[in-house]
């Protein structure tokens, strides 16, 4: 697999990681009240979030690809502190 295959791929994952977050933040009512800036916000944290755990999984070839996305879905549904189980 050549570099161009590899990017193409990744741009690809991100775009669908990239959808599939926009789809929980439309679908959860507790978005409803953000206004346009935080939603502009959200969507960049989202960006740069997916695009870091991309090349973290490029690096971790061992990683399954569903590990990486029910790891992200679980931080970005629940938060951090859900992940690592801390109490509120």
């Amino acid at each position: 697999m050549d570099q161009n295959d590899v990017s193409g791929f990744g741009d690809r994952l991100m775009n669908f990681l990239t959808i599939k977050g926009m789809c929980v933040i439309n679908k959860k009512s507790k978005y409803n009240q953000l206004n346009d800036r935080q939603v502009e916000l959200l969507i960049e944290y989202l960006s740069v979030s997916i695009s870091s755990l991309m090349k973290f999984w490029m690096s971790n070839s061992q990683m399954a690809i569903n590990e990486l996305d029910d790891s992200f879905e679980m931080i970005f549904k629940n938060g951090i502190n859900n992940l690592i189980g801390a109490k509120s």
